[in-house]
């Protein structure tokens, strides 16, 4: 039986979404943990209380912290997600394919494109070329004027 146990354990250590989720409990708890200590810290300062009594009550509260924090750990989620709901969603989202452009169609968008490019594009590429020719022009004349110097 014990042997069982210990293997289930390990396979089930094995997986990443397991791990991720027992390190997530574990920081959860010692967060948990270190704000409970420091209030019950700062009451037994405040209200001078004797250390046995601090002790205690931080007990206490420490055992609710963690009975609630394992009540409320959503369980859903976990059964949710095994089902595909997340791949069910990315296919809702995915866009239609287009339907296929018929001749007609496909050459009035060429021709658009051409268009565009010939009155858009190409302005911008000169002007583009004219900035780097003229910098590169400017970067000359400043090395000449240093080589006079």
């Amino acid at each position: 039986m014990v042997k069982k146990t210990f293997k289930f354990l390990i396979r089930r250590l094995k997986e990443p979404e397991v791990r991720d989720q027992i390190f997530r409990i574990i920081s959860l708890a010692l967060m948990l943990i270190a704000v409970g200590a420091c209030v019950m810290l700062v009451l037994a300062f405040m209200m001078h209380l004797e250390v046995l009594l601090v002790a205690f009550s931080g007990v206490l509260v420490m055992a609710l912290a963690f009975s609630l924090f394992i009540r409320l750990w959503p369980r859903e989620l976990e059964q949710e997600a095994k089902k595909g709901v997340g791949e069910k969603i990315a296919d809702a989202l995915k866009e239609p394919a287009p339907k296929p452009l018929s001749p007609e169609e496909y050459r009035r968008k060429r021709e658009l494109a051409q268009k565009l490019i010939r009155e858009k594009a190409a302005p911008a590429l000169a002007k583009a070329i004219r900035g780097y020719l003229l910098q590169d022009r400017q970067q000359q004349e400043q090395k000449r004027r240093r080589g006079r110097k």
